[in-house]
């Protein structure tokens, strides 16, 4: 979810919602949201100034086998309108025989990660005496080797972890 940017156009518009200081009732928003979803997905609030202008996304992970429930009720996007999902029975079957695709092996860990993020996520020492290899000296040759195994996959200049 973008804050800041509008829907029709992509204009910039910027926003005054900062939601790290927002609160619902005694609690502050991103832990009162936290306990309304179920399952209790991942998600982070981003806050940043683009072009003199504040925006803020929320980032919320992808759930790979159940609709994601907020106060019980799962939601799609249609067009530019929120609906629930039992409205709309044969856009979730379409969703769901996607989904069912899924190889939980090939799903991201960690994405956006720069090289020494890699290695410093990784147990590469370990990863290559468990396999019985040598070492390679060269840290570009280690991250070939991982992309080539699925372990990493490359995203433009940054690199993701796979579930793998």
């Amino acid at each position: 979810m973008v804050f800041g940017v509008e829907d029709d156009n992509l204009k910039i518009t910027g926003t005054d919602f900062k939601p790290k200081l927002e609160k619902i009732g005694a609690q502050a928003l991103e832990n009162w949201l936290s306990t309304l979803l179920v399952p209790r997905i991942d998600f982070r609030i981003y806050e940043f100034t683009y072009n003199e202008k504040d925006i803020v996304i929320f980032s919320i992970d992808a759930t790979t086998n159940t609709p994601v429930e907020f106060k019980g009720e799962a939601f799609i996007r249609v067009g530019s309108y929120k609906k629930k999902l039992k409205e709309h029975p044969e856009k979730a079957r379409k969703i769901w025989s996607k989904i069912n695709n899924y190889t939980f092996e090939k799903g991201i860990a960690e994405r956006g990660l720069t090289e020494d993020e890699i290695f410093r996520l990784l147990d590469y020492p370990a990863y290559y005496e468990l396999t019985k290899q040598n070492l390679p000296k060269n840290s570009g040759l280690i991250l070939e080797k991982f992309i080539e195994e699925k372990l990493v996959t490359a995203d433009g200049q940054f690199y993701n972890i796979t579930n793998l």
